[in-house]
């Protein structure tokens, strides 16, 4: 489970007879509903202006047009730029098209599962999930897609949960196993430069996109490990329950 660079975005293709039956289609929200916060933000600054227009006139709407772009182009980009996308998902892989390619993904090729956060106060929200191949292609998977939950899950369980047992059997084996920069075993977890042993953790907490880990108190993390830092974080986060003697979840992510 090492991580890998992320490769070239190259598409492959794929007779019927692999990707087996499909099992759902997956489009786009429509734009109005994703662009929402855009309205709200625009609708909010207007505000503002008009509140300031009776002291600055026209200059408090010249000082705040510039931000309302800015911000407004910021939260619309990312709906905008995926708004082609369709993802077929079968049984046995993705194909995931656009206006520009057509690219298919088998599970049983797929090596590594990574998460793409954007984090609020006390949130994750999941953008999007990347797909590295073993010949360290690269797909990325948005998630403001019509039923994106059920399309999440399954994409978890085929290309993340099949190896749960098996690292599970190498952790009790005494093995020790990576997760990028992250390591662990039946004694401690480590990342680069520091190491925990869980005889010495209180409490592992889990919340916005996190995994903290507490020592001698549970207000200040000792260490957090961000969950879009490692590669097929619900399996380290599985593992990690099965070594601490605490554990605390607060609902870590959100769509």
């Amino acid at each position: 489970m090492d991580a890998a660079q992320q490769g070239p975005e190259t598409p492959r293709e794929a007779g019927s007879a692999e990707l087996s039956v499909l099992r759902s289609s997956h489009r786009p929200l429509p734009l109005w509903r994703q662009l929402f916060p855009v309205y709200f933000v625009f609708a909010a600054l207007a505000m503002l202006g008009f509140s300031l227009a009776s002291a600055l006139g026209s200059a408090a709407f010249a000082a705040i047009a510039p931000f309302a772009l800015g911000i407004g182009g910021f939260l619309a980009w990312p709906p905008l730029r995926s708004r082609h996308v369709q993802v077929d998902c079968h049984a046995a892989g993705l194909v995931i098209s656009n206006t520009r390619q057509r690219s298919v993904v088998l599970f049983d090729d797929v090596d590594q599962l990574w998460l793409v956060l954007d984090r609020a106060k006390w949130v994750a929200v999941i953008r999007a999930v990347r797909l590295v191949e073993h010949s360290g292609a690269s797909h990325t998977i948005p998630t403001n897609l019509t039923d994106a939950v059920p399309l999440l899950q399954w994409i978890v369980r085929e290309c993340s949960d099949a190896f749960l047992a098996e690292a599970q059997r190498s952790l009790y084996a005494g093995e020790t196993l990576r997760f990028g920069d992250i390591e662990l075993d039946k004694q401690a977890i480590r990342g680069r430069r520091w190491e925990l042993h869980w005889l010495d953790i209180r409490l592992v907490r889990h919340t916005a996109g996190r995994v903290s880990f507490f020592r001698g108190q549970t207000i200040f993390p000792t260490r957090s490990i961000p969950l879009d830092g490692v590669p097929h974080p619900f399996i380290l986060t599985a593992l990690i329950a099965k070594c601490a003697a605490k554990i605390e979840i607060d609902s870590p992510f959100s769509f």
